[in-house]
């Protein structure tokens, strides 16, 4: 399996966490680490003893020998970094970095966006005074972010959300100035008049004197845009309800969406189901069909919307202007399931099956070893029962249904002694993601161009690997349970959950112990 996505996970968390006790500080006589052709950079202090490497914004790793540093202190370095395209980009991307990582306020440090040249008597006054600018600017356009606050959310009509030292959100100024003392639980930006905020566990809009105008009355709340702003009207966490109201708090749009956002060029990014997201208009009704992962507003016509691995421009009727990395070599794995095995093999496998229809819980009992592993960090046969619920309600347990399948699909016989269900999992191309592409398991599967087994047929795919579209799992009405998947050609589809498994799916190891003469379940695990 490929690690690298998580390596790089772990390169970019543990260089933001090991930047601590970081000071602000800008050495005087640096000009000549000035970026002389203007791209924007972000200069960073560092404690000398706490880093060995340094990360991009954009995620790259850089190995710390080949950036620009300058000493600033005997225990502290300053270094220049890759910054960002523009204002907006180097504000959201503190807005997301500050939200992954709330922890991290004094770590963040002071960041100074530069296009060409410093003014260290702007930047001194500004630290110095504290003024705790979240968007400020000086007048060449520079901007400069502070470490005086947990989180915060870009400059809206004057006024920026921030996370304040204690943990409470509060509306700044510009100025520096809070407009009162109030303090919420959580709030987003203000757009037209109004502004969402939690109190209590409950959110409702204020407007800019911080004066109530839609009571508190949601579990859900986010900004106006064009007259609309998406509500939360349940407390579950797992299937929200989302609709849409008015300025006035009137409901607009029933909340019959698992997700919703705010309304760009007509059109809002929704979820009604597990099928995807897609763009609705007005009424509630899908424009754009609900396919994506996510998606991007609509701007001059435009919008992004993408899948796990890919990412396409569409227009306003949905139509794909652009795409990207949504092309794959289809690819046969070796067809090993019916490979010639002893007879002591062919007779366990035909046991277990029968025995599992069956739930035989003493065979079960038998079968599962005492150390069986679990997980990663898991074992023992006692977890094992507890995990698959076989302890409280075993004939309803999700475990006869999981391990019935896996054996199906087909086992890997090594040596007669050691069995791997299903077979592909030590088969499986490195080149293709276990988290992104899944298998095909059977031969000639369909793949529809609707999630509907009367809709066209696109292609066929068999026993090869297919890229998922995400990882939503979306039931029709008939109870068929749908991937959304794209095909090698580019084109997006839906294939039956039933016909596709990803390797990082659970699996079983089965050993024979010669000496007891008997076989035992001594691994059922998922992950990586």
């Amino acid at each position: 399996m490929k690690r690298e996505f998580i390596l790089a996970s772990l390169i970019i968390a543990i260089t933001l966490l090991l930047m601590s006790g970081c000071t602000p500080t800008i050495k005087e006589n640096n000009e000549d680490k000035i970026n002389e052709d203007s791209q924007l950079y972000v200069l960073l202090t560092i404690p000398l003893n706490k880093i060995e490497y340094v990360t991009s914004i954009d995620g790259l790793k850089t190995k710390y020998d080949d950036v620009e540093k300058v000493e600033v202190d005997a225990e502290h370095i300053q270094i220049k970094i890759p910054g960002f395209k523009d204002i907006d980009e180097a504000e959201f991307q503190m807005y997301r970095i500050g939200n992954m990582y709330p922890e991290i306020k004094e770590k963040m440090l002071a960041m100074l966006i530069d296009h060409g040249s410093m003014d260290r008597e702007i930047y001194q006054e500004y630290k110095n005074e504290k003024k705790g600018y979240v968007g400020y600017k000086d007048e060449q356009d520079r901007v400069i972010f502070s470490a005086d606050f947990i989180e915060f959310k870009r400059f809206s009509a004057g006024i920026a959300c921030v996370k304040v030292d204690y943990g409470d959100w509060m509306f700044l100024r510009e100025d520096g100035s809070f407009i009162s003392s109030k303090a919420y639980e959580n709030m987003d930006s203000y757009s037209e008049g109004l502004a969402p905020v939690e109190l209590d566990g409950k959110w409702g809009y204020v407007d800019y004197m911080e004066n109530v105008k839609i009571g508190f009355d949601f579990y859900g709340a986010k900004s106006f845009s064009e007259g609309l702003a998406p509500i939360q009207i349940n407390e579950n966490l797992e299937y929200p309800k989302w609709g849409y109201i008015d300025t006035d708090g009137n409901s607009v749009i029933e909340p019959n969406f698992i997700s919703a956002d705010g309304f760009s060029e007509g059109l809002a990014a929704a979820m009604k189901d597990g099928r995807g997201v897609g763009f609705i208009d007005e009424n509630g009704n899908f424009i754009i069909e609900p396919m994506y992962a996510g998606s991007y507003p609509f701007e001059d016509g435009k919008a992004m919307a993408y899948g796990i691995m890919q990412s396409y421009v569409i227009d306003i009727n949905g139509n794909v202007i652009e795409s990207t990395n949504d092309t794959y070599v289809r690819k046969i794995l070796p067809d090993i399931e019916n490979i010639e095995t002893s007879e002591n093999v062919e007779n366990f496998v035909s046991e277990l099956l029968e025995r599992i229809e069956q739930k035989d819980m003493d065979y079960l009992n038998e079968l599962v070893s005492y150390d069986v592993k679990n997980g990663y960090e898991s074992m023992g046969k006692e977890e094992f029962w507890s995990k698959w619920n076989l302890d409280s309600d075993p004939m309803e347990s999700k475990l006869w249904d999981e391990l019935y399948t896996i054996v199906r699909i087909g086992i890997e016989n090594r040596n007669n002694s050691l069995l791997i269900a299903p077979y592909y999992y030590n088969h499986f191309p490195e080149e293709y993601d276990a988290f992104y592409y899944g298998y095909v398991f059977q031969k000639d599967v369909p793949i529809f161009l609707e999630p509907n087994l009367n809709s066209e047929i696109l292609d066929r795919y068999s026993k090869e690997v297919i890229a998922y579209m995400h990882s939503f799992i979306y039931a029709d009405s008939n109870e068929n349970d749908w991937n959304t998947v794209v095909l090698a050609d580019g084109r997006i589809g839906y294939i039956n959950a039933r016909d596709v498994r990803k390797t990082v799916d659970y699996r079983a190891t089965f050993f024979y112990n010669p000496e007891q003469d008997k076989w035992q379940l001594i691994s059922l695990m998922a992950g990586d």
